[in-house]
């Protein structure tokens, strides 16, 4: 994939997981997946993959799990590894074993320079014999060849281990060979009101916090149920105390505010760019349409053959 986008910010373990809501019950499902029984037959790890829409919170989700009570009691070793979509074997390598042994900032320089073999070498002896949780997040791999020697490797670990994904793509949950794909759905209007209105209203008294509420119910439904979108524009609106700003920020600015476009769209791009070209050609086409506006799908097709 060239480079026509800046790079989405590397995650990592490490949550506030007070604004999260809405995904208690999926997230009760997944823990199950990973703490139940020991691995099929034959098997010593099962993948368990989390897909779903740019920004729809696989990542946070995927942190909440990881930082659970009881997955930590769970696992000897717990592994958090950003792929992201341009997948690097030799990167993800020394991240793994940066992860597994504990390595400073001195001590994982070290490792720089070591050719690919050495370092899966290195996380085979690391993860013998040992249960361990990966998680691999913002997997964007087409092929399983794309693995390499690292599907050989997680082979090694104990019976029980487990490797969570995160991807926007079906195809990557069968790639990683995943014993449960877990789809994400949207947020209602509710709950991203209650995501926005936490961080936009904190420090606001009640009579303001009355007075905006009408604008930002309806500000949250143009979230369309994505929660990074209601992080975002709550972030955004927390510095604006009146009904006009609110209203502004409804009718007009919405879309064109720099920090939706860096924190939102950027994001989303990517699963954009990934189309196939003649996808994208059809996609585009449907720009010539004004918002919200009612078209039939027969027309529309027609026009692409055109």
């Amino acid at each position: 994939m060239p480079n026509r986008l800046p790079k989405r910010k590397e995650s990592t373990s490490f949550i506030d997981g007070s604004s999260f809501v809405g995904r208690d019950e999926v997230k009760k499902q997944i823990i199950g997946h990973l703490l139940c029984g020991s691995s099929k037959e034959g098997e010593n790890c099962q993948t368990i993959s989390i897909v779903g829409l740019g920004g729809i919170g696989k990542t946070a989700l995927a942190q909440l799990i990881y930082n659970d009570e009881d997955v930590k009691q769970h696992f000897t070793s717990r592994i958090w590894a950003y792929v992201s979509d341009i997948f690097d074997e030799s990167k993800v390598a020394k991240t793994i074993i940066a992860e597994l042994e504990g390595l400073d900032k001195i001590a994982a320089l070290q490792i720089e320079s070591l050719p690919l073999n050495t370092l899966l070498e290195r996380i085979c002896k690391s993860i013998e014999g040992k249960k361990y949780l990966l998680v691999l997040d913002d997997v964007w791999i087409e092929n399983d060849e794309d693995l390499g020697g690292l599907k050989v490797t997680f082979k090694r670990g104990a019976a029980g281990s487990r490797i969570l994904v995160t991807t926007r793509k079906d195809t990557v949950s069968r790639v990683m060979g995943s014993s449960h794909t877990i789809h994400l759905e949207t947020l209602s209007q509710d709950l991203c009101w209650s995501i926005l209105k936490k961080i936009a209203l904190r420090e606001m008294d009640q009579k303001t916090c009355e007075d905006l509420t009408p604008a930002g119910l309806r500000i949250a439904e143009k979230c369309k149920g994505l929660p990074l979108v209601a992080k975002t524009l709550g972030g955004h609106l927390q510095f604006k105390t009146t009904r006009k700003e609110w209203e502004d920020v409804l009718h007009s600015e919405l879309w064109r505010m720099d920090v939706v476009h860096k924190d939102v769209f950027v994001p989303l791009l990517l699963s954009y760019y990934d189309l196939p070209s003649p996808v994208k050609q059809c996609f585009k086409y449907c720009a010539s349409f004004t918002k919200d506006s009612a078209y039939f799908t027969c027309h529309l097709i027609a026009k692409w053959k055109a």
